[in-house]
């Protein structure tokens, strides 16, 4: 059989396969097994179940806020260890040490974020555990917390609630004896305070890779003392050249303790993120709150005529 006799059969035998594939018509409903199995994996891949430590960060504060004078250092674990769908319950813990004040504080929380199909923002709820020692003296509290996290703008409100003792004993003095054992006595207390504050923070600008953002808010606390209580207004700027790094200035103003600046430097330690980075930035980031329980002193005096 010579080349062209081959040719020939090959073209015939060619013909004969595409016309035999052309005529196999599958119903709408009937799909090849190979197509059908990729369309019913397809909704599952959403439900895996991830378990992942996101971030370590170590954090350094100086200067000046409401009811402290102190600046300290803070070591935050933040985890998310059960991802399922669009839901992110986390667990948050954080240890503030104020180096030769002999003082501590520690935050223990946890949260629930949601990210809706329908929408690009993230809501969340949380509650924490605060602990702080101060004076010599050490008080607690409950945090409870309602965030709403976007793309270009975020909103956050936080209530904090003081539980066991409030109030406690720094001092007692004799200010002045009289004749007839009449005395008056000059004693002062530490007290914590309960309050709320709220804050609208939005992208300001974005330079290179380098993220700045702009927030304004609000707070207001509740003095033991006679006086007016605490209503101030907050201010804060925040830089971030890269994911791992942010440095932040923050500005608080009222009545009562007048203008405070505190500044921040931030250092964190990324472990694992799936998916779109502008994402991961918004459904993983880290709580904002205050994470010192507020405290004031006040006086008492004592008399006994």
């Amino acid at each position: 059989m010579n080349n062209r006799s081959l040719c020939i059969y090959f073209f015939l035998i060619l013909e004969a396969t595409v016309n035999a594939a052309g005529s196999l018509n599958y119903p709408e409903e009937e799909i090849p097994f190979a197509e059908e199995s990729f369309i019913l994996e397809q909704p599952y891949a959403a439900e895996e179940v991830s378990s992942d430590l996101y971030f370590l960060q170590v954090r350094r504060n100086e200067g000046e806020t409401i009811g402290d004078k102190i600046s300290y250092t803070t070591l935050e674990a933040f985890s998310f260890p059960c991802n399922y769908r669009n839901l992110y319950p986390f667990a948050d813990l954080r240890y503030h040490g104020f180096g030769e004040s002999a003082q501590n504080a520690v935050n223990a929380g946890i949260g629930l974020r949601v990210a809706p199909r329908c929408t690009k923002y993230v809501f969340g709820a949380n509650i924490y555990y605060d602990y702080r020692n101060v004076y010599h003296r050490s008080f607690n509290q409950l945090g409870i917390g309602l965030e709403s996290l976007g793309p270009c703008i975020n909103f956050r409100f936080n209530a904090y609630l003081p539980v066991g003792k409030k109030s406690r004993l720094l001092s007692s003095d004799y200010c002045a004896k009289y004749s007839g054992e009449r005395f008056l006595i000059k004693e002062r207390f530490v007290d914590s305070l309960k309050g709320v504050d709220f804050e609208a923070e939005m992208r300001a600008a974005r330079i290179c890779c380098t993220d700045i953002y702009f927030a304004i808010g609000g707070y207001y606390y509740k003095r033991k003392a006679c006086g007016r209580d605490i209503l101030g207004s907050e201010y804060r700027i925040t830089v971030n050249p890269c994911r791992w790094l942010s440095f932040s200035v923050m500005a608080t103003y009222d009545c009562h303790y007048r203008t405070r600046v505190q500044g921040e430097i931030t250092l964190t330690f990324p472990f694992h993120c799936k998916g779109d980075a502008d994402a991961c930035s918004i459904q993983f980031q880290p709580v904002r709150r205050r994470e010192m329980i507020v405290v004031d002193k006040h006086n008492m005096f004592l008399w006994n005529w």
